[in-house]
């Protein structure tokens, strides 16, 4: 790897990044039934948002990874630690507006990356189903990459999600959860109307992508990057 962090886009909510040492973290991995490439990768660390098929795959990882789960079967599980050189910590918040009624609970998880040439503090924001409080933001603290779902339906939807890129005011957005080919007949959208309201959008033709320390000094740049094949 030639940059600061690399991420790698596998589909859905699904990604791998990978710190400039080399530690690697899949995020949200799915399961077959989704229909994305669920070939195992190598990683250190999986983090798991809540406990729904297309968001809990442990299997996906290689490497006897160490696994954080955000949600248990008795409710959210609060995680501050620090593992192999990374903080990870997660904000509890829920996967629909009516408080988990409908969805259940839901995990936003942190990353924060003291190894590399800058520090690097990365979100994944799960299968947020509502606006984040003023509270929620504060916990997370100051962002600098933010994976937010925007395809609406079982997430936020598009609008919600330009409403939290807002608040958080990232360096880069990377959206997920969005419908793509291989969810062509899920009740959600795709990305298109979040995107239009950017000034700037990279469209990334491969699923892995190395960012620089100039990509960091960005504001708010979304970038679309392509999923596994």
């Amino acid at each position: 790897m030639s940059g600061i962090i690399k991420v790698s886009y596998l589909g859905h909510s699904c990604v791998l990044v990978e710190s400039q040492k080399g530690t690697k973290i899949l995020m949200d991995p799915f399961d077959k039934s989704l229909g994305y490439n669920t070939t195992p990768v190598e990683c250190n660390i999986i983090t798991v948002s809540h406990e729904h098929f297309d968001h809990c795959n442990v299997r996906m990882g290689l490497g006897m990874p160490k696994v954080f789960k955000g949600v248990n079967s008795g409710g959210w599980v609060g995680i501050d630690t620090t593992y192999m050189g990374i903080r990870i910590y997660n904000v509890s918040v829920y996967h629909d507006e009516e408080m988990g009624k409908l969805r259940g609970k839901n995990s936003i998880f942190i990353l924060e990356f003291h190894d590399s040439t800058i520090p690097v503090r990365v979100a994944h924001l799960g299968d947020l189903g509502h606006r984040l409080k003023p509270e929620d933001l504060t916990r997370m603290g100051k962002i600098d990459i933010l994976f937010v779902p925007i395809g609406g339906y079982f997430t936020i939807d598009y609008k919600s999600a330009l409403d939290i890129v807002m608040n958080i005011s990232p360096r880069i957005v990377i959206p997920i959860h969005y419908r793509t080919k291989v969810t062509h007949s899920w009740e959600i959208d795709g990305p298109e109307k979040f995107l239009s309201n950017f000034s700037e959008v990279r469209y990334i033709k491969d699923w892995s992508y190395d960012f620089q320390e100039v990509d960091l000094q960005n504001d708010k740049v979304v970038f679309l990057m392509d999923y596994r094949p």
